[in-house]
């Protein structure tokens, strides 16, 4: 499968060339089936898609930045024009998710409300053994609130045969920090503000990383800092990261993608 742009905000992604980064969640992209396209390419037979968010909340992006994907599918918390420096986007206010929420009940956050929730789900039939997802993670919570209560959350949810994880359907969040000294391998740890970061808690308490993996701040060399906001309007996000997971090829799966 291609890349995602998942940008408290996702990148997920494809190759044009613009001097910023740019989001377009107008025709053709404006579309449930439109979002799927972007992120899964030719050839995966795909059905029962389902979308919810915000008017402009999801689309197309290309453009010239330092997120190392070129173009791709981006899910954005303050809308598809805010990643573009100077852009203004919009938001959707509170939401409901019960995986989200259980992700950050499994990680021990203290506050587990939703804001500008959204959610891209479908079922999907690989053609391998091995289903793989590309993508970028970012946020306006870094620098100013790592180790915080705060934490913006995401999730890959997949479910189907041979998965049986915490979620609904048995699903298991596949976005999780690849292991430091082997990135082909993966901790149990998801991606988030308080597991990946710069490494240095914002306000001099480590404890809220610690309690989640005593790892963390291991984990920075998974991060980016982009002070300067030239070309992509976040201050920080990761590298791009691969969420995979084996699976039986021929067989039915779903995979959820929330933010």
């Amino acid at each position: 499968m291609k890349k995602v742009f998942y940008f408290l905000t996702f990148f997920f992604s494809i190759s044009y060339s613009q001097a910023q980064i740019i989001g377009d969640c107008t025709a053709p992209y404006n579309t449930p089936e439109s979002l799927v396209d972007i992120l899964v390419g030719e050839g995966v037979e795909y059905s029962n898609v389902t979308y919810s968010g915000f008017d402009c909340a999801a689309g197309f992006f290309n453009g010239t930045s330092n997120i190392g994907f070129a173009s791709g599918l981006v899910m954005a918390t303050d809308g598809v024009e805010s990643i573009t420096p100077g852009g203004f986007g919009g938001g959707g206010g509170a939401g409901i998710d019960l995986d989200l929420t259980e992700q950050l009940t499994i990680v021990g956050a203290s506050a587990t409300n939703l804001n500008n929730l959204i959610v891209l789900e479908f079922d999907f039939i690989p053609t391998s053994d091995v289903v793989t997802f590309e993508y970028v993670f970012a946020s306006n919570e870094y620098p100013g609130f790592t180790c915080s209560q705060f934490n913006d959350i995401f999730g890959f949810f997949l479910s189907g045969p041979g998965i049986a994880g915490p979620f609904s359907n048995g699903a298991e969040n596949i976005a999780l920090v690849p292991n430091p000294d082997d990135p082909t391998t993966y901790t149990t740890t998801p991606v988030i503000i308080n597991t990946i970061n710069s490494g240095t808690p914002s306000f001099g308490d480590s404890g809220p990383c610690d309690d989640i993996d005593p790892n963390w701040q291991d984990y920075s060399i998974f991060f980016t800092d982009n002070a300067a906001e030239t070309t992509v309007s976040y201050p920080g996000f990761t590298v791009p990261l691969v969420a995979t997971a084996n699976v039986t090829a021929c067989e039915t799966y779903h995979i959820k993608l929330a933010i």
